[in-house]
């Protein structure tokens, strides 16, 4: 029969390894959602999205001019700082995405992102156009998808309609992608419910003669496309005369624009507020930042330049390309891109996130605080993802291993402890027999507890 003594020492084994399994766990503890220390390294050329409460950062160009397949986000379901943002890293989940930038995504449906082209290595293998991510799974796959593929291209905007239909227009490829310059004037559209590649009907050179990039693009309410800005070979596009793309007909017009005119530009971005207005942000025209960087058009499509205050000094170190702008609530959140270093000409990649207050058409605001109204807290619809994933991950079989494990040998442990502690008390001649004892027998926790004499 095990003897007391050696139950104290296989006892002391035990507690020992659990301590060594616990600060392993412990290591590892945010393994599904690690944070960064303060903020993602600086970048370009990324894509951002928001699901429900969450905002979505994938791939760009990082500071050292290469590619990545970065994946990360930022909880906006609760108030922060932009000083002391929580970014959380997802890069395990997209290690199967080829490392890019200057690609386009778009949320189509409330739980899934479809992401397409941008500039990537083509060389060396064959690669999937399409991407998607499925935040409820939390998985990125590559679906086989029916129809006339279009080909790959970089530098374009996307959107989805309420029917899950997600339109692309023009783009280009170039060297950086391994495949001879070429600029595109076509408009596809991949159906996201019956994944079937589509072809519009209605050629956009009945109204837009030359091949343009560098524009936004902006999806309204009633199903109708606005596109604003960019550049051709004869020059940038005039920002007076709005192009329009109706999915409802399949049909283009062009809309001239009054008001206070912004400058031509390409590679803006803009957003849609909650009563219809396009928030237009950046952009460049001859290498420079474009004047005014904040432009609005009016569900009227007449422009203009609203008053900004708030911090000083902010528009030094703002992106004006290469960035992304997201509405969350009454905020544009400008994030990352290219700043402009006056002194020496040149651009400089940004870490930074900004916000822009924007409730008041006449006078926006920019803060540094984010706070969610109720509204946007209620309203978030998409289930969120359970905390615990499927037992067929192999990324969550290590931890519900070490947790078994953990759980196993406190029973054992807690089992050798009693018999022990029985032996002990009720077995005196074990004691004469081991010739010593663990605690002397006048110490007052002995006498208490081991029943001690």
């Amino acid at each position: 029969m095990m003897n007391y003594m050696n139950c104290a020492r296989l006892l002391v084994l035990i507690s020992s390894i659990i301590i060594f399994i616990l600060t392993i766990r412990d290591a590892n503890s945010d393994h599904h959602y690690p944070q960064y220390p303060h903020f993602p390294e600086e970048r370009s050329g990324h894509t951002a999205f928001l699901i429900a409460n969450k905002l979505y950062f994938l791939g760009g160009k990082n500071k050292f001019a290469q590619r990545t397949n970065d994946f990360f986000y930022l909880d906006v379901s609760k108030s922060f700082l932009t000083s002391n943002l929580s970014f959380h890293d997802l890069s395990y989940l997209s290690i199967t995405l080829p490392p890019h930038q200057r690609g386009t995504a778009s949320l189509c449906g409330n739980t899934s992102i479809y992401f397409f082209g941008g500039e990537r290595d083509l060389s060396n293998k064959p690669d999937s156009l399409i991407y998607t991510f499925n935040a409820v799974s939390q998985q990125w796959s590559h679906p086989k998808i029916n129809g006339n593929e279009p080909n790959i291209r970089k530098q374009l905007s996307s959107t989805c309609d309420s029917k899950g239909q997600m339109y692309l227009y023009a783009g280009l490829s170039d060297a950086n992608m391994g495949l001879p310059l070429k600029i595109y004037n076509d408009i596809n559209i991949l159906d996201t419910v019956n994944l079937i590649w589509n072809t519009s009907d209605k050629s956009v050179s009945d109204f837009i003669p030359e091949f343009i990039n560098g524009f936004s693009a902006t999806m309204l309410k009633d199903g109708i496309i606005v596109y604003i800005g960019g550049w051709n070979n004869e020059g940038y596009h005039d920002m007076s005369k709005i192009m329009l793309y109706n999915t409802n007909t399949a049909s283009w017009s062009i809309m001239k624009a009054s008001g206070q005119i912004p400058e031509k530009r390409a590679m803006h971005t803009s957003v849609l507020t909650k009563d219809d207005r396009i928030l237009i942000w950046g952009g460049e025209n001859g290498g420079l930042p474009a004047k005014p960087q904040l432009a609005v058009l009016d569900t009227h499509f007449k422009w203009s330049i609203p008053v900004i205050t708030g911090v000083k000094n902010s528009i030094e170190i703002l992106p004006y390309y290469a960035h992304t702008t997201t509405m969350i609530d009454d905020y544009m959140v400008i994030a990352f891109g290219l700043t402009y270093d006056k002194l020496h000409n040149t651009e400089i990649p940004s870490n930074l996130i900004f916000l822009l207050y924007t409730p008041n058409q006449d006078h926006y605001e920019w803060t540094f605080t984010f706070i969610p109204s109720d509204n946007f807290l209620t309203n978030f619809g998409v289930p969120q993802p359970p905390p615990i994933s499927s037992p067929d991950d192999p990324i969550d079989q290590p931890a519900f291993a070490l947790d078994a494990l953990i759980v196993v040998l406190f029973l054992v442990g807690a089992l050798i402890g009693f018999i022990a502690w029985y032996l002990y008390k009720y077995h005196p001649e074990i004691r004469r027999r081991a010739g010593y004892s663990l605690l002397p027998t006048n110490d007052f926790w002995a006498r208490e507890f081991w029943g001690a004499d």
